[in-house]
């Protein structure tokens, strides 16, 4: 981007005609700039200010070279600016440059660059907000869902929370134990267990969970002067160990003694493939003072295993956010910023993304982000409108970029264990026809079938039409691809 909007503008002005175009946004209005415009408010909210910036811009002006370009001072060019200085290619001297010589056009060219550094420092910290890959620490969405989820463990029911890979079962279970089990709630994650295929199930019962309960069980007796905190809990990890019981049935009688319940959330039980390990899991909710809730991801090949091991669980399907919930995701980040999307923007990046907020912040970093793959998507806005969001959508959905930019690539990947891993043949079959020629109510569909693809919030249910629907742009268009492009496995 470069200065050609007449020369330096007042930032006031700018500011003050800046913020009744976000005043109208705010008001639910679709506000659409010319890309001339969007430019020139940018470049009037970014630019450098010659006479508080002068000694700055002097300083760079010593890098220019001949012929022109300068390495800009962004600290990681130290060693590149001593060889432009060695090899003679300076254009000024030190002594020059404290007497006021230079030439305008160079003083131009470097303020132009910099300001270039700026922005795109700006907007790709304001990407990095966009988190695709972090559980939420205080999520304020699928309220809901927590609710339900909160009031089956208090009255003591065992819960499943059903899901999809990446769909934010880890952010629902920490909402649930933070906010609604504060200070009695263990959560431990199969991941961090790495038993060989071969270790006794009388190894892995011994030592499941072992860590966070004795963390727990410190954490709540009166400290020993004499130990530090990993000590205490080390302590009392022995003393589970020496009790000849579980560590859940030792959490249990502690619990007990105390006339106290305890949540234990369990993540990625998918890890447990042996069913006897699965079983170690589930028999913990027989005990009266635990409270159990596992996150369970969809296997196709071992969902027969997983309801006759979690029979009696209550399980709850995450869904989607809503349109409402999208707003607050996609405006959040922006709090405090010099950028707003509009409802329309935001509608577009939803039905793009089926609600899901991985891919909703993913899209959202290929925007602003000026280092991913696709450059062609950063395009500098201080408003992003619906038309700027659907050419990009556009853009996506005819090319390869969920294979092949780094932040739609997670997007593509997840796709891809959801269809290979998460899905029958027969669901697969099926939600392939829907994406494909759209499957009316009148029309024969097998209920066992399309019932996960329902749950899982694959497929939707569009009562007005009286059809289902693949849910979100972008997964319609991977199943479209898979079905002419399957890979080697299939």
């Amino acid at each position: 981007m470069t200065q050609e909007h007449g020369g330096p503008q007042d930032l006031a002005a700018i500011q003050e005609e800046v913020g009744l175009l976000w005043a109208r946004v705010d008001r639910g209005e679709e506000v659409v700039l010319g890309e001339n415009e969007q430019a020139r408010l940018v470049d009037g909210l970014f630019q450098l200010n010659p006479a508080t910036d002068k000694e700055f811009l002097a300083t760079n002006l010593r890098y220019v070279t001949v012929p022109p370009s300068v390495v800009v001072d962004d600290g990681n060019l130290y060693y590149a600016r001593q060889d432009a200085e060695r090899e003679g290619r300076l254009k000024y001297t030190r002594s020059k440059l404290e007497a006021g010589e230079w030439e305008e056009a160079d003083f131009v060219y470097v303020a132009d660059i910099i300001r270039q550094g700026k922005i795109e420092r700006y907007f790709r910290e304001l990407a990095q907000k966009y988190d695709s890959f972090s559980s939420v620490e205080d999520s304020q969405v699928r309220l809901t869902i927590e609710q339900a989820v909160s009031e089956d463990l208090q009255a003591g029911k065992p819960v499943l929370v059903r899901s999809h890979w990446r769909m934010g079962s880890s952010s629902l279970i920490k909402a649930v134990t933070q906010r609604n089990f504060e200070g009695n709630s263990i959560v431990t994650d199969c991941q961090g267990f790495s038993y060989e295929e071969d270790t006794p199930i009388e190894v892995v019962g011994q030592t499941f969970a072992i860590w966070e309960i004795a963390k727990y069980i410190a954490s709540k007796q009166i400290s020993d002067p004499g130990l530090d905190g990993y000590d205490r809990v080390n302590a009392v990890e022995r003393k589970i160990e020496s009790s000849g019981k579980t560590p859940a049935e030792f959490l249990n009688d502690f619990l007990a003694e105390r006339g106290e319940t305890a949540i234990l959330a369990v993540e990625e039980a998918v890890v447990f493939e042996n069913p006897q390990r699965l079983q170690l899991i589930a028999q913990i909710k027989d005990l009266p003072n635990i409270k159990l809730m596992v996150m369970l991801h969809r296997i196709s090949a071992m969902e027969g295993v997983y309801s006759q091991v979690f029979e009696g669980f209550t399980s709850h399907y995450l869904q989607p956010v809503d349109l409402e919930e999208a707003t607050m995701i996609i405006r959040a980040p922006l709090e405090g910023s010099s950028i707003r999307f509009t409802d329309g923007a935001i509608k577009a990046l939803y039905e793009a993304s089926g609600g899901r907020p991985m891919e909703m912040n993913s899209l959202c970093q290929l925007l602003l982000d000026p280092s991913g793959g696709e450059k062609t998507h950063y395009v500098p806005r201080v408003i992003y409108d619906e038309a700027s969001i659907r050419a990009m959508i556009d853009h996506v959905l005819k090319s390869n970029l969920m294979y092949d930019d780094g932040f739609l690539r997670n997007v593509g990947n997840n796709y891809e264990q959801i269809w290979y891993v998460g899905l029958g043949k027969e669901e697969k079959e099926l939600i392939t026809q829907i994406a494909r020629d759209g499957i009316s109510f009148g029309e024969e569909v097998d209920a066992e079938t399309i019932r996960p693809l329902i749950d899982l919030a694959l497929v939707q249910v569009e009562p007005d039409k009286k059809a289902y629907r693949v849910n979100g742009e972008l997964l319609r268009a991977f199943i479209l691809k898979r079905s002419v492009t399957p890979r080697y496995y299939d």
